[in-house]
């Protein structure tokens, strides 16, 4: 047979095994719980960055160390559309739009098949008067999303205005 790692009586092997195997997820939780920490730590310190880069003029550099961030928000198991668009809204109001387009484009990217990153973008371009750029990812948003009226709407009022 097996030599058990704890020589207890039979009787008290249920016990000292649900007691034991409780303090091992306890120790497993805090080191995952400490994983993530870190691991947002280094997403925010990395996107810090990127948005310092890009206020710079170095979009090159910025593009990469948001890639990085990107990337460590992967392994961390953050990252999905919803993160993404939060992400980007809080660089919304902001004048310079780098960073905003680098996020919004970074979620398509990411998410091809989800049209609310496209159409995150097309409200940006849009507000940024960049109608052409709105209109084709309305665009997209509807081939995407064919009930989607907002974007249907936007459709009709950007090709009035060309």
């Amino acid at each position: 047979g097996v030599i058990p790692d704890i020589r207890i009586p039979a009787e008290s092997a249920l016990d000292t095994a649900l007691v034991l195997a409780k303090k091992a997820a306890g120790e497993y939780g805090k080191n995952e719980a400490e994983k993530m920490r870190n691991a947002a730590r280094a997403m925010q310190s990395a996107v810090d960055y990127a948005d310092a880069l890009f206020g710079r003029g170095d979009s090159k550099r910025a593009e990469a160390v948001l890639d990085s961030a990107v990337r460590i928000g992967q392994e961390a198991g953050f990252i999905n559309d919803f993160f993404m668009q939060v992400l980007a809204y809080h660089y919304s109001s902001e004048e310079n739009t780098d960073m905003l387009y680098a996020i919004l484009k970074k979620n398509i990217e990411l998410f091809p098949d989800e049209p609310a990153a496209y159409e995150s973008l097309a409200w940006a371009y849009y507000a940024d008067n960049c109608g052409e750029l709105a209109l084709r990812l309305f665009q997209k948003v509807l081939e995407l999303d064919p009930e989607n009226t907002p974007a249907s709407a936007m459709i009709g009022k950007l090709e009035k205005m060309k």
